[in-house]
């Protein structure tokens, strides 16, 4: 899904830009993208792709590419630009080779990046992965095609207008973002009085293409809402032919909005659930509270099966919530420890797979460690089993070494 979401994040600005700018015609009848734009612009990206992997430069190069982007992209808000005037064509070609350029290197060295530890074996992870930047790719291609039909079907002013907001929003972004770059690298200075609002913007760079693709759902239903409909004067008047070629070039726009909104609203959906839920960082399972008995803590353990995970919580007379593990390894023995360690304290571990996983360093625990001392190993945990029956002292709980990581005032989460 992530894989999904970061290509759906950086093209679908191509492809807004495309087919509602790059629907328009030059007065000769040419269109103002060409195929050599777009082969250039996945050529310059691919090489800016390699040189961000070599060269810690990607900040950089990104800010001067994306206020390189700037001068056009203005240029093609005047009203003689977008009437397809040789400036306006001249402006829309830089900018998309520009654009092209900027998001294929941006989404390239994502790949290349996250491709570096699924590349040694062809498993599942690694067919989600490429498989979730083929339907992206699917779906971008699909809202691309029938969006530019749209556009070309649609009143003049309604696309230009949509366009411009498009354009505008780009403008915004390519600006902040650039100033943003040049600034951390050293090269504007950046005012005191512009700090906050600099930073806010760049904290939610992420909804301009959220806006983005709501400008163009909002453009798709319009489409669909105001698409010519089927004038009986007219249809009296032509023969059987004609009212059938009539009738086809009516019902083909329809099919071009619906198939528009649904990858629009597959895309949009993803990638909302993406950025909302499944992008969360990980967080604590919930704990079981035990009572103590006689001063023990008693847990079954004769029905665990290897590899069965559980966390426990114990609140002692001061108010402490103090978690532990009880976990079944693979050869069948019973570990414990304290859901804490020495160098990160209780941030407590999640089970993945074979190992258990450092919530706040993320380093991955063998099991069968589990209640050895050193690294970022769980802090050990005494116990005892008494026929099935596993047996922590209140005592060895409270005054163990991974106590001192809790405090009172409820279980601690992350």
């Amino acid at each position: 899904m992530e894989s999904f979401f970061e290509t759906i994040r950086y093209c679908f600005t191509l492809v807004v830009f495309a087919a509602l700018p790059g629907a328009r015609r030059t007065d000769e009848g040419q269109p103002c993208l060409t195929l050599p734009i777009w082969v250039g612009g996945m050529a310059v990206g691919c090489v800016l792709a390699f040189i961000y992997a070599w060269h810690d430069v990607r900040g950089l190069a990104e800010g001067i590419a994306m206020l390189a982007a700037t001068p056009f992209l203005g240029a093609m808000l005047f009203p003689a630009a977008v009437t397809g005037s040789k400036i306006g064509k001249i402006a829309c070609r830089a900018a998309a080779l520009l654009l092209m350029g900027q998001r294929t290197a941006a989404l390239a060295s994502f790949v290349l990046y996250k491709s570096l530890d699924r590349v040694h074996v062809l498993n599942t992870e690694f067919l989600l992965f490429h498989g979730g930047i083929a339907l992206a790719v699917a779906l971008l291609a699909i809202a691309g095609v029938t969006l530019s039909r749209l556009a070309a079907r649609i009143t003049h002013g309604i696309r230009e207008l949509a366009a411009g907001a498009v354009i505008a929003l780009l403008l915004g972004e390519h600006l902040c973002w650039g100033y943003y770059a040049l600034a951390l690298n050293g090269l504007v200075a950046l005012p005191e009085s512009l700090f906050a609002p600099v930073v806010y913007v760049i904290n939610h760079i992420q909804y301009f293409g959220y806006a983005q693709m709501a400008l163009a759902a909002v453009f798709g239903a319009g489409c669909f809402l105001f698409r010519e409909k089927p004038e009986a004067g007219r249809m009296r008047l032509m023969n059987p032919a004609s009212r059938r070629k009539y009738l086809w070039s009516i019902r083909r726009q329809w099919r071009y909005a619906i198939i528009f909104l649904f990858a629009a609203t597959v895309a949009a959906g993803v990638s909302t659930y993406y950025k909302v839920y499944a992008s969360r960082p990980p967080r604590l399972s919930p704990a079981e509270h035990l009572e103590a008995k006689e001063g023990r803590l008693v847990i079954p353990v004769r029905d665990f099966e290897p590899e069965e995970f559980h966390r426990y919580a114990y609140t002692d007379g001061e108010g402490r919530v103090i978690r532990f593990l009880v976990l079944k390894d693979e050869s069948g023995k019973i570990r414990t420890a304290y859901d804490a360690c020495l160098f990160c304290g209780s941030k407590g571990y999640l089970k993945q797979g074979k190992d258990l996983v450092c919530l706040a360093c993320g380093a991955a625990i063998y099991a069968p460690t589990v209640g050895r001392e050193g690294g970022c190993n769980p802090i050990p945990l005494s116990h005892s089993l008494e026929e099935g029956v596993l047996v922590i002292t209140v005592e060895a709980l409270v005054k163990g070494d991974g106590a001192r990581f809790f405090s009172g005032g409820g279980e601690t989460r992350s």
